[in-house]
């Protein structure tokens, strides 16, 4: 078995056999949203209760992390998927001659056929809904209507065309480029925004909405409340950072004013409560 891939909204789960270990594999997690964030945190509970797991401190929110699993990939893929509950569920198997069986069953079925030498790669998904509803927009689509009606024409002409928009902050005045998330640009500078004039990264982000929405969360600020962000929680840069309005004496003593979602920390805190040691807990 090579890898079974397991399709999700953004990025993707895969669970790949560990070199020369037949009995061991690898779970790939690439860009996780927090719909699967707490799929996963679920899987990670129950492989720790079955001695699969001890340590979950390779897995990120951002890019791609791996975690080793004492189990083979059928069993552990069996779990990931939830298997027990789910009758609904069709995996494809693929062998190295190019035949592509598929599979329909509680598991047992897909345990045999996966466990096979000659499998390559499989792929689980789920049943579509059936039934014909009427089209309607996607959430990129309106959350760009809505990053449209306010912008310039030009921010709106560099959007489309090359994928970020130029804000400047009301304060500073200072031009900062904000970037569609998904974008190679996004990625050479590390952040979404970045500051053209001081040529550093600003500390910013919400993935819980469209990227459009979050650029247009940030774009606003900037250009109306500059100070929320250009302070030291998100503005690392020795230069004219200013006073913090929601400073906390709390547990987060640079406090941006952007609480995690309440799934981060209830995720955080079922990891903790079954003994994962996470990063940041001996700070």
């Amino acid at each position: 078995m090579t890898v079974w891939y397991h399709p999700s909204w953004c990025g993707d789960f895969r669970l790949i056999q560990e070199n020369g270990d037949t009995d061991k594999s690898r779970l790939i997690v690439h860009d996780p949203t927090p719909a699967e964030l707490e799929k996963l945190g679920k899987f990670l509970v129950k492989a720790r209760k079955k001695g699969w797991i001890d340590d979950v401190s390779g897995i990120s929110t951002k890019g791609e992390s791996t975690l080793l699993i004492d189990a083979p990939v059928v069993k552990a893929g069996k779990l990931l998927m939830g298997w027990k509950r789910r009758k609904d569920l069709l995996t494809a198997v693929k062998s190295y001659s190019g035949e592509i069986t598929p599979v329909i069953g509680n598991g047992e079925e897909v345990e045999k056929e996966v466990a096979k030498k000659t499998t390559e790669k499989a792929v689980t998904t789920k049943r579509p809904t059936l039934c014909c509803p009427y089209p309607v927009k996607g959430p990129d689509i309106r959350a760009s209507e809505v990053l449209q009606a306010f912008a310039t024409p030009k921010q709106w002409e560099d959007w489309e065309r090359h994928g970020y928009l130029i804000a400047y902050g009301n304060l500073t005045g200072d031009p900062y480029r904000i970037c569609h998330r998904h974008t190679p640009l996004a990625k050479r500078q590390g952040k979404v925004a970045w500051n053209i004039k001081d040529k550093q990264v600003v500390h910013c982000y919400d993935w819980s909405v469209p990227p459009a929405e979050e650029v247009l969360a940030i774009k606003h600020t900037l250009e109306h409340c500059e100070h929320w962000i250009r302070n030291p929680s998100g503005y690392f840069a020795a230069t004219q950072r200013f006073h913090n309005p929601f400073r906390s004496s709390g547990r987060q003593q640079m406090a941006d004013g952007t609480e995690d979602t309440a799934f981060l920390d209830s995720f955080g805190a079922a990891l903790r409560a079954q003994g994962f040691k996470l990063d940041g807990d001996d700070s």
